[in-house]
């Protein structure tokens, strides 16, 4: 850089009969001439491709604890089995695509998981489930199979504990273990005794299953 300085301020000042200002040095940043060279196309960086956004089906944890207080609304205390079907049941939901465009949209839609609450309890098996089967879920979508479901992807829909009293009656033979029933859209209007409830037939991925 040059240093250049400014006394010709000065001059000019006495020719103008003015008491001369206080003047300073200042300094005035020049271009290197070699800087002003034009730098060859080769060695300009390219700009940097975007990030690619992810694609397919993600979740967070917003997801996990909605789901982890819809367990505990819906099948708390219950086998570790009724709870993840309880999950799948939502996924199915929101699979379907015909209601909510999210989860969370899905499990809070009026009138659909009457148990859900937001101040429901949140425990660490429920979030830890809550995480499991979302990651099935992601993996299924991307075209794995045998991920361990526990409910198969048609049935959306299920009655709770209120009811259990009415199994003998209903003719449901999973009462002893069993406190949801899930069923079919297609069976929603049908008489309770004559839907065709899901009869854990499914491997059981949490026989073992430690978190």
């Amino acid at each position: 850089m040059k240093r250049l300085m400014v006394s010709s301020l000065l001059a000019l000042a006495l020719s103008l009969n003015t008491a001369p200002a206080i003047v300073k040095e200042f300094t005035v940043c020049m271009p290197d001439p070699a800087m002003l060279e034009e730098i060859p196309p080769e060695e300009i960086a390219e700009p940097a491709d975007p990030v690619p956004e992810e694609e397919g089906f993600t979740y967070d944890i917003h997801d996990i604890v909605c789901l982890a207080k819809l367990v505990q609304g819906e099948a708390g205390g219950l086998s570790l089995l009724e709870r993840s079907a309880v999950i799948w049941c939502a996924l199915n939901y929101y699979d379907s695509g015909k209601w909510e465009d999210t989860v969370i949209g899905c499990v809070k839609s009026p009138n659909r998981f009457t148990g859900y609450r937001e101040s429901n309890r949140v425990t660490d098996e429920n979030l830890d489930l809550a995480a499991d089967v979302l990651e099935r879920y992601r993996r299924e979508l991307n075209g794995e199979t045998g991920v361990g479901r526990t409910l198969p992807k048609d049935y959306i829909c299920f009655r709770g504990f209120k009811w259990q009293e009415k199994a003998e009656e209903y003719g449901l033979t999973k009462a002893k273990y069993s406190h949801n029933w899930f069923f079919k859209a297609e069976d929603y209007r049908k008489e309770k005794y004559e839907r065709n409830y899901w009869d854990w037939s499914l491997e059981n991925p949490y026989e073992n299953w430690t978190h």
